[in-house]
Parts: structure tokens; sequence; C-alpha cells
């Protein structure tokens, strides 16, 4: 690997960068923005340049400005480590791996308790005084990473579990669930709804949707995002089974395992083919009929 320099990021100038000189031990990209001369343009060609992606087109969920402020920072990207193949390895603000970045610019998604690439020399997008919730800049930075590698879908999936406290801390430890994930009706739920299929996170819209058809609903029916109706039906028919569910409580169900178990759905172009629904993140695109989603 080549060694990263010794000279901080105010001594290091994009002409080292064109030139050929290792990149400064921590480089952060802000700083060399806001405090030390680079263009706009020369950082970002920087960027484009180590994490090239090839996943911008591939008709994803986008990542808003707006999904910052909702989701919080913690699982956007705050840096990269590299190695000297030019495989770079994406993390956020916990230190978890989100994907690896060939230089062909191929990208694979990793698993958040992956540890192999922590010894990579790191660069950051940004340092802890120009935070992505208040910080323009920083957010630019990040938002065009997230859109040339076609990351909006898995972010706003990593956020639910965030949220849910589902994620590794950056030590690697689980946190302790929250109560509405520990309550005795909750295995149940989720058995039901991972046997049947019910609901998923679809990695094309970034929504949780119902993607198996309720028993009272017509044959146009479709997959669609999960509304109150849906909460409310699960909430009855646990009490029916004497668990005392709240609303609450069922929704965070829903969204914790809908987020771990996502899928991609392909509603048809043309009236008489199958929409494509493929479920889990490595399962192959399955055709299915709308009759076969009935619960």
């Amino acid at each position: 690997m080549i060694k990263p320099s010794k000279a901080p990021t105010m001594k290091y100038t994009y002409r080292d960068w064109k030139n050929g000189a290792a990149l400064p031990y921590a480089f952060k990209c802000h700083q060399a923005v806001s405090r030390y001369g680079w263009l706009t343009k020369e950082i970002d060609a920087m960027l484009i340049s180590i994490l090239p992606g090839k996943s911008a087109s591939n008709g994803q969920a986008q990542w808003a400005d707006r999904d910052m402020h909702s989701n919080g920072w913690r699982v956007l990207p705050y840096g990269f480590g590299y190695e000297a193949d030019g495989t770079a390895t994406l993390f956020d603000r916990e230190y978890r791996p989100i994907c690896s970045i060939d230089r062909r610019g191929d990208v694979r998604m990793m698993a958040p308790t992956a540890q192999e690439w922590r010894a990579a020399e790191k660069v950051f997008l940004y340092d802890d005084g120009a935070k992505p919730r208040y910080n323009r800049e920083t957010r630019r930075l990040i938002g065009g990473a997230v859109e040339r590698l076609g990351l909006g879908a898995e972010l706003k999936r990593r956020a639910i579990l965030e949220r849910l406290r589902l994620l590794p801390t950056a030590g690697g430890v689980m946190p302790r669930r929250p109560a509405d994930l520990r309550a005795s009706w909750v295995p149940e739920l989720e058995r039901v709804i991972v046997g049947k299929a019910v609901f998923s996170f679809d990695m094309a819209s970034g929504e949780v949707l119902r993607i198996r058809r309720p028993v009272a609903a017509g044959e146009a029916w479709a997959p669609r995002p999960v509304n109150d109706q849906d909460v409310a039906g699960v909430v009855s028919w646990l009490r029916s089974k004497g668990m005392r569910a709240s609303g609450k409580g069922v929704a965070a169900v829903i969204d914790a395992v809908a987020a771990s178990r996502p899928c991609l759905y392909l509603p048809a172009q043309q009236e008489d083919a199958p929409d494509r629904l493929s479920l889990g993140a490595s399962a192959n695109k399955a055709e299915f009929s709308r009759r076969e989603w009935r619960m």
C-alpha cells in the first residue's frame, strides 16, 4: 500500500494530487474546500476518480437533501478507506462500512458489521465542525457520492434500522432493542411477516411496502406503501389472539422486519406483462402474479 503523506491537509494541493502525491493522513475534503484553497470542481474531480461508481442510473431511490434532516446524519457517508489496488470502502459516522467500490466503479454493499477494511488508509468527507445537518457544503459532498454510487435507498433502509437501534455501534456492539421491539407478541408478528412475505422495504421507491394482497382486495391490487389501515388491521389481529399490541409498536415491528428484508418492486410497463418482485438483497428477480400476493 502507498503510505499516506505526513503533510497536513492545508499543505496538500490539487496539483499535488494530480501529480500523484499520496493523500495526507486523514485528509478532510470539507477543509480542503472551506479553508485551504481547493475549488469545488477540484475536490469533486478527486472524489469521482477515487469513488467512480456506475450505479447512479440504476433506478433506485435517491437521497434528497430533506432526507438528511429527517433521517439523521450518522448513517450518511463520513469517509472512505482506500487500498493499493484502488478499492475504496465507504463508511458512515459510526465507522460501519456501507459499500466497496472498485476501480471499474462496481459497487458492492457490505454488512455494517464487516471489519476487514479497517486497516485501510482513510479520507474523510467532513469533520465534526461541519456536520451535514448544519453545513451545506458537507451535504453537497455527501449528496454527490450518494447519487453517484446509487446509495439513496440503502441509506434510507439503514436509517430505519438506526432509529430502531438495530445497527451496531462503532465498537461493533448491538444496542438494546427499544421497548416496542421487546413486547411478548413481537416474535409472533415477525414470524408471520417473514413467513407470508407481507411487508418489505422497496429498494426502488425507498419506502416500506405491503407486498402481499389483503384478502378483501380485488385483482387489480398491487404492492403499495404501508398505511394506517394496515397497522390497525395487524393490531386487531393480534388483539383477537389475546395479545396487547399498540399501533406504535406494530408500526415499529413492520419497519424493522421490512428494512431487514428488502425487496425490489418493478411494476410492469405493459398491461399484459407481469410485475417483477425480487425479495431479499441477494434474491434473483422473480415474477409473481397478483393472485400470489394474497395474504
